[in-house]
Order: C-alpha cells, then sequence, then structure tokens
C-alpha cells in the first residue's frame, strides 16, 4: 500500500508542476532527487542515477512539513517532519527535523535532524553526512507546484 501511495503521489505531482529555477521560499512544495552519491573511500566511488546503492527524494510542502523516501531495491522506507530555511555566514541551509528516529535521518548527531546545504551556482542540496564519514549526497529539484500536498 505504500508503494502504491508514493507513486500516486509522485505522478500527481509530475503531472500538475512546471519547472523553476528558483526557490521560491515557502510559496510552492518542491521535490529533491538524490541524484549523486560518493562513497568516503579509498577508491573514492561515486555513483549516479540508477547505479546508486538507493533511490531517495524529500517533498516538501507548503506548510512546512516533509516527507522524505527511500527506495532500496523493492522497499520504500518514509519519514517525516518539519522543515526550516537557514542562512549562517552567507551559506544557505535547509534543517529537516524528523517527528520520530528513522533510519533515513543521516547525520553525525544522535540528534532527529538533517542538515542540507544549498548550493546557489549548482542549484542542488549537498548533504552534510560525509563530514562525519557517511555518504556524499547530491540532490537536484525535480518540480514545483502552486498546491501543497
Amino acid at each position: 500500500m505504500k508503494k502504491v501511495y508514493f507513486i500516486v503521489v509522485i505522478m500527481g505531482i509530475l503531472t500538475s508542476c512546471s519547472d523553476k529555477n528558483e526557490i521560491d521560499y515557502g510559496n510552492y512544495s518542491e521535490i529533491w532527487q538524490l541524484s549523486k552519491m560518493s562513497v568516503n573511500s579509498i577508491d573514492g566511488k561515486t555513483t549516479i542515477g540508477g547505479d546508486m546503492e538507493w533511490q531517495e527524494s524529500y517533498i516538501l510542502n507548503i506548510d512546512g512539513t516533509f516527507i522524505k523516501s527511500r527506495r532500496l531495491d523493492e522497499e520504500i522506507i518514509q519519514a517525516i517532519g518539519f522543515f526550516k530555511y537557514n542562512t549562517v555566514d552567507g551559506e544557505n541551509y535547509i534543517e529537516f527535523i524528523y517527528d520520530v528516529d528513522n533510519e533515513l535521518i543521516g547525520n553525525c548527531t544522535p540528534e532527529l535532524k538533517e542538515t542540507l546545504i544549498f548550493n546557489e551556482e549548482e542549484y542542488m542540496l549537498k548533504s552534510t553526512w560525509q563530514n562525519c564519514d557517511g555518504p556524499e549526497l547530491e540532490y537536484h529539484r525535480l518540480v514545483v507546484c502552486g498546491t501543497g500536498l
């Protein structure tokens, strides 16, 4: 049932949205899709698209909530919470605060929170998980919608 719900939500968004090149903070729902994964190891392995170990996305809703979904093989795992935008020393961040502990939280502390850096030049979100030997994850925005989910 979760798989059907996930597919219906994504299809609804993709068929009712238009692309945009700037973040319109707080006015639209957004989908950020994992597009590149680099593992901090001796060989520095980097994978993209379907070659990555898992597929993952964040859906950001107008009301400040989010859904994070990960597909690994045939299993889909989801987590929810709320997000907020921050700027520190001129760098833009999105903080994802989770409702409950979940294996999807990729960070360096036991907090129920992830912080992703917004890179304006490349228009992507980048995880901070690699700072403590997690994978370096990059996300690109797929679509922007005029209504929430």
